[in-house]
């Protein structure tokens, strides 16, 4: 039999160390113990938050105990929180929203409960068939999620399916599309739900009240089909790591889509001109610019990182900690910010326009053939171009229509006919969309590897990292823009 201490020297000597100390004696004051505890300053480092990296490297944030204080005071006082609420926690605390998020329902007494995609609902893959998902089992009335996380919720509770008939699918939308104009009628809504949605809320436990929405712009459609199956409030926020998660968000009880909403108590918000990308103060209807952020919520700077840099993002003015955010916006007439993209998005092709790649993409991707999208420019050409993985039903669904239902995979992401098709389906669905036909790609390279958060292709919030991806893609984007020259 192997010798479990080998190698551990004399254990002899260890055993005799070793004595046995009654509890009430352990917790009795003792003159012998000194208070080493430093108590830290409001400005001490609470804890150092690495962005995401999707527009470069990951910077480690200097996060300050003021910081999070600021930052989670501001999610009670406009999520409306209370002692006897119950949060579920989704995304992971690596996440700056989500530990902020958390922080504030410890602030005022209320449960935090953790679970995940895999075992949310009862239809989840790890929930045993028969048996409760966490949601139905904690009855949460809060959440905060990505929107695609959202959608797939929605997807995992919307009924009725195809197996129940086009009939019940017909009704079941004309009351979807009509609980959505009746909201304002008084008790007209409730009994839609009690009779139609109670089954659907039940399975996230039939106490859903607020749902944070955060990451990336949720779509107009979605917003309204999550108002309607689930009847509870529903608030887009916007922030960043280095402001402590929260910069603006919606009011619980807005109807109209669009916007980030108006800035948070404390939190100074100013637009200030990008003249390199032709967004001004003085633009009309709404004045645009990039987003200067100041207040308590402003981290100290990047950990590792010279001052020199620093400065460059991080200043003070007028005796208030602000950061250059490097994300454009516009504010409409009600004062509600509308979030454009980042700097590093936004492309001036060789014609002189400005063009955004995150919008566009976002507009692209709710294409019901697109599974991930990329978009790619160049300011020596007047088009661009795009990388799509397709999804993998609609692949073979469309292999079958230009008549290679018999081709492999790798046959096909090599056929022309194939690219044309999907080109065209893309580019109504943008026309479709509100793009103008000059923003939309002119080539596209077809692939089916997976983009993952795991191999780092896309954000957690399901967007592409475009560096990585045109390193791993850099030869065949190149081809694209040959072909277009």
């Amino acid at each position: 039999m192997e010798d479990q201490l080998e190698g551990v020297g004399e254990y002899n000597k260890i055993i005799n160390d070793i004595f046995f100390l009654p509890f009430k004696k352990l917790m009795s004051p003792s003159p012998n113990l000194e208070n080493t505890c430093n108590i830290p300053d409001s400005d001490d480092v609470a804890l150092i938050m690495f962005t995401i990296g999707s527009t470069g490297t990951p910077k480690g944030v200097e996060i300050t105990h003021t910081n999070i204080l600021a930052a989670s005071q501001n999610f009670v006082d406009r999520g409306h929180i209370e002692t006897m609420d119950v949060y579920m926690s989704l995304l992971p605390l690596a996440h700056i929203q989500e530990l902020m998020t958390q922080i504030g329902y410890f602030f005022v007494g209320a449960t935090v409960v953790y679970s995940s995609m895999s075992t949310l609902l009862s239809s989840s893959f790890s929930i045993l068939e028969g048996t409760c998902g966490d949601a139905m089992m904690a009855r949460p009335t809060g959440i905060c999620v990505f929107p695609w996380v959202l959608n797939k919720i929605i997807r995992g509770i919307e009924l009725p399916s195809e197996q129940d008939g086009w009939l019940m699918q017909y009704i079941y939308s004309q009351v979807m599309w009509w609980k959505s104009y009746i909201e304002l009628i008084p008790f007209a809504s409730y009994i839609l739900d009690y009779f139609l949605f109670h089954q659907i809320q039940k399975e996230l436990g039939g106490r859903l009240k607020f749902i944070q929405i955060i990451g990336s712009p949720i779509r107009d459609d979605l917003y309204k089909r999550i108002k309607s199956l689930l009847s509870c409030h529903l608030q887009v926020c916007y922030g960043l790591t280095e402001c402590s998660g929260y910069i603006s968000a919606t009011n619980i009880s807005e109807t109209k889509t669009g916007s980030v909403g108006f800035p948070g108590k404390g939190v100074m918000l100013r637009l200030e001109n990008w003249t390199e990308g032709n967004y001004l103060c003085s633009d009309k209807p709404y004045p645009r610019g990039e987003i200067i952020v100041g207040g308590f919520t402003v981290a100290k700077g990047y950990f590792n990182t010279s001052n020199e840099n620093n400065n460059e993002l991080f200043f003070t003015r007028n005796g208030i900690p602000c950061m250059r955010t490097g994300d454009v916006g516009e504010m409409d007439e009600r004062g509600n910010l509308i979030s454009v993209d980042s700097k590093e998005n936004i492309i001036k092709l060789k014609n002189e326009e400005f063009i955004s790649l995150r919008d566009i993409e976002l507009k692209l991707k709710s294409c019901p053939c697109v599974e991930n999208i990329c978009l790619f420019a160049d300011s020596s050409k007047c088009s661009i171009v795009a990388i799509l993985v397709p999804k993998y039903d609609s692949f073979r669904t469309t292999a079958e229509n230009v008549g290679f239902s018999n081709a492999t995979n790798e046959e096909l992401l090599s056929n022309w006919r194939m690219f044309g098709k999907y080109l065209n389906e893309i580019r109504n669905h943008g026309v479709a969309s509100g793009i103008p036909r000059s923003h939309l790609p002119v080539a596209l390279y077809l692939t089916l590897d997976s983009w993952s958060p795991e191999n780092g292709m896309i954000t957690m919030a399901m967007m592409p990292r475009r560096r990585k991806l045109r390193n791993k893609y850099q030869s065949q984007i190149q081809d694209l823009f040959d072909k277009i020259q």
